[in-house]
């Protein structure tokens, strides 16, 4: 309700959104401004690519549409715009984005601008940001899980932000390291691994939790494993490669787009490992996965 009332005053240039990472601010925040005007044109800034190519094919088949209808996307090397003229809505990537504001200020024109993610920001989309705040062509839309919103509403001249809650229809349950039984992290391993840096101490404990979640399950699902880096995942990809009725996914700007969009297919007949940096949790949804893992935040030296 809030936010369709502010797309409707046309007095109001700039809107804030600060809403958990899943409650819906990348995949419904678009649809709502596609309701008015009618002839809404809204590019939607995504820190990634592929954040922006899922995003688009995930809005696209919500519409019950093909992307490339009126949901498209364009990131560097690859493009599908949305080919309507009155209604349509475009995921791309900041450095895109600000290269289309300098060489065409209108950005082909465009009525709404969504800044999705901006705790990711960077210099590209803090100088789109400011290229276009004070341009009365574009309604700015600023979203993120977590921001410093005192800071951005006053440089936006906002006098508030939407917060949306997040409400989930499943239960969540977070298990510490140390209280997770493994069948062969032993309580030295892991108080060793807990007193310091230790890489092989990080992809122990990951192959070790993908084995013991791919022998439980019977039939298809998920495991989402997050890693502080390429280096992790590589090891942790070579060492349960073998592992049966498994498949092994990255998740990583090393990894190409068609291999990355195949981690968020559902699994069939398997058990999907995904090992993922902070890339999983911008924008993407692994639909099928029950159990996280996440070793980002192991100690690393002084």
């Amino acid at each position: 309700g809030a936010l369709l009332e502010w797309n409707r005053d046309d007095s109001q240039r700039a809107c804030i959104i600060e809403g958990g990472a899943g409650c819906g601010k990348t995949t419904q925040v678009p649809q709502y401004l596609l309701e008015s005007p009618e002839d809404a044109s809204i590019l939607v800034v995504q820190p990634r690519r592929l954040a922006a190519v899922a995003a688009a094919q995930r809005v696209a088949s919500e519409l019950g549409e093909q992307v490339g209808d009126t949901v498209g996307y364009a990131v560097r090397l690859e493009a599908r715009p949305p080919t309507r003229s009155d209604r349509r809505v475009e995921f791309v990537t900041a450095g895109l984005a600000l290269a289309r504001a300098t060489q065409d200020p209108t950005l082909n024109g465009a009525t709404h601008v969504v800044f999705d993610e901006h705790h990711e920001r960077n210099a590209e989309t803090d100088m789109l940001l400011a290229l276009l705040k004070d341009d009365p062509r574009f309604k700015i839309v600023v979203m993120s899980a977590t921001l410093q919103t005192h800071a951005l509403l006053q440089y936006l001249g906002v006098d508030d932000c939407l917060r949306v809650p997040l409400d989930t229809n499943y239960d969540v349950e977070t298990k510490y390291l140390d209280a997770v039984p493994m069948q062969t992290f032993t309580r030295r391993k892991l108080n060793e691994a807990l007193s310091g840096p230790n890489v092989e101490a990080i992809v122990e404990w990951t192959c070790q939790a993908a084995a013991d979640a791919v022998s439980r399950w019977k039939g298809a699902g998920a495991v989402l494993c997050f890693l502080p880096g390429w280096a992790e995942i590589e090891s942790v990809a070579d060492r349960i490669k073998y592992l049966r009725h498994c498949r092994v996914f990255r998740l990583h700007s090393n990894v190409g787009l068609a291999a990355q969009r195949e981690a968020l297919e559902p699994a069939k007949d398997f058990v999907k490992v995904v090992l993922a940096t902070d890339i999983a949790e911008t924008s993407l949804t692994v639909p099928d996965a029950t159990l996280a893992s996440d070793l980002r935040h192991w100690p690393t030296p002084n």
